[in-house]
């Protein structure tokens, strides 16, 4: 009977949730972001695995005011809520439990100064979850916020252990040891041949943060997992591929002349050679 009402004496067997689960400080104001809520099935798998807890073998469902919407994990004793209420403004008391990669990221250099554009910043609310799924961490379960001075402003990720950080000064410089994790963008590119001279057209070039996606869009590789960004007299300037092996490079000396062994990367439109 497709319409039966459980009356209490049994316990559903579900599909467990598939998504990757992760939490946000429980800041007051905290919530998931749109979209990358869990539902209230897909709630106790998902706080479960991530170490929520049942209180007193009940998941807590409920209206509240002063919870986050949706899956959140009580942070004195863990305990799984499920908040019914979709004007629930945390309080302070919970740690939302959202989906992973709810915003495709991609990740800039670790690199003296590079930062996000300002169109291309993640909120600190989905920052956790952007960072996550292109491979960042939380460091002993936390979620790193507050003024990191030698850190990139916004989303950003620590090189060596991928330590997930959100930088709140805006006026902060990256000192190069820190990836930006900025909201990727879909990206068309255009390889020239490399011929000696081969460069792009004028207000066709990408910048050095458009440069990375852009090259991965057209086979593009990491040399030794590194973006290599320099001062080369006999490479094209701006973004270019080295012919060889295709690794992705930038240059920043204007005037410089393409010798014959790189592809410049160019923004789609009319060509010079």
């Amino acid at each position: 009977n497709i319409a039966g009402t459980n009356a209490g004496q049994f316990q559903p067997v579900c599909v467990t949730a598939k998504d990757r689960a992760f939490t946000l400080p429980a800041r007051e104001g905290t919530s998931c972001d749109r979209g990358s809520d869990f539902n209230e099935h897909e709630c106790v798998d998902a706080a479960l695995s991530i170490g929520g807890k049942l209180r007193k073998g009940k998941v807590m469902v409920g209206a509240w005011g002063g919870a986050p919407n949706a899956c959140s994990i009580e942070k004195r004793d863990k305990a799984i809520h499920y908040n019914k209420n979709g004007e629930g403004v945390n309080r302070g008391s919970f740690n939302p439990v959202c989906k992973v990669g709810a915003i495709k990221a991609t990740l800039l250099p670790a690199i003296k100064g590079s930062a996000c554009a300002a169109e291309d910043e993640i909120s600190l609310e989905d920052c956790a979850a952007a960072a996550m799924a292109i491979g960042g961490k939380l460091r002993d379960d936390t979620f790193k916020i507050g003024v990191f001075y030698n850190g990139p402003p916004g989303c950003f990720i620590e090189e060596g252990n991928k330590a997930i950080h959100y930088g709140t000064d805006a006026g902060s410089t990256n000192n190069g040891f820190f990836q930006p994790v900025c909201v990727a963008r879909i990206v068309e590119a255009t390889v020239l041949p490399n011929f000696a001279g081969t460069k792009c057209t004028p207000g066709y070039d990408f910048t050095e943060q458009e440069c990375l996606e852009a090259a991965k869009a057209v086979g593009g590789t990491l040399r030794n997992d590194q973006y290599l960004v320099g001062d080369w007299a006999n490479t094209p300037s701006a973004c270019f591929m080295e012919h060889g092996d295709m690794a992705i490079h930038y240059g920043h000396r204007q005037g410089a002349v393409n010798n014959g062994y790189f592809h410049p990367v160019c923004k789609p439109g009319v060509i010079e050679a």
